[in-house]
């Protein structure tokens, strides 16, 4: 799975509105069963892999360190330790009955089909914006270079001026 999908779920974490102050007992169980639902703890543990690999390709120097590197993901980022605080999140994120039709929709085929196809759509998403990005990086430059002469032309002219 790509670490994507952990992203895009803890951006909902994160973004949710809340609609509860303190959550009670019923939504912080629909809560820990949406967790178990959406897969959490394969994602996060897949991407945690995945993010190591990732650093350790970049730059080949920390390969001996993908060990600790590993270990460390795996006490701070683990399924384990955020689950208490992520239940709570989605517990005061949504309603007891918003998160029974969650729990619903993801437990259905199209529900199952969306945690697996999304993170690769999103990859893809990213992708073509990364492309974009990349196939008009000469107008940004030229942006940047423009607006820097701008700010220079500016600060000349207000050294230029006679101090009042």
């Amino acid at each position: 799975m790509n670490p994507l999908k952990a992203v895009v779920f803890a951006a909902a974490l994160l973004t949710g509105s809340l609609a509860q102050a303190a959550p009670d007992a019923e939504a912080m169980k629909q809560a820990e069963k949406l967790l178990s639902v959406i897969g959490m703890e394969q994602t996060l543990t897949q991407a945690t892999v995945q993010m190591v690999d990732a650093q350790t390709q970049q730059n080949p120097a920390l390969t001996p360190f993908k060990t600790v590197m590993l270990e460390f993901f795996t006490k701070y980022m683990s399924f384990e330790s955020l689950q208490p605080e992520m239940v709570k999140a989605y517990a005061e994120g949504f309603t007891t009955e918003e998160l029974i039709e969650l729990n619903a929709f993801y437990a259905s085929p199209l529900g199952k089909k969306a945690v697996t196809q999304m993170p690769a759509i999103m990859a893809q998403v990213a992708q073509m914006g990364t492309s974009r990005a990349q196939a008009n990086i000469k107008d940004l430059q030229a942006s940047i270079e423009a607006e820097a002469q701008r700010l220079k032309q500016e600060q000349d002219k207000q050294q230029a001026q006679p101090a009042q």
